[in-house]
């Protein structure tokens, strides 16, 4: 490996290390600042969506694939 192969290759690694910090910090903001898990932080999406929570949706994530599904099919999507 020759001096500008290797300032290619620390280059990339730099890259790389600024993108991982990024999805970090938009990883903490997205739990709130690592309050939950990722899980329970889609389980509380999901409830909101399907109607726990005093959420708006149905029953479940089906339900509301269901419900989409024949919206579309009553409209012209073009």
């Amino acid at each position: 490996m020759n001096s500008d192969q290797a300032e290619v290759m620390i280059s990339n690694l730099v890259d790389i290390l600024d993108e991982l910090r990024g999805l970090r910090s938009d990883f903490l903001e997205f739990t709130g600042h690592n309050v939950y898990k990722m899980s329970e932080a889609v389980d509380q999406i999901g409830d909101r969506i399907c109607g726990g929570s005093n959420g708006i949706g149905g029953a479940d994530l089906n339900e509301i694939s269901t419900a989409i599904a024949s919206v579309e099919a009553t409209i012209d999507l073009k």
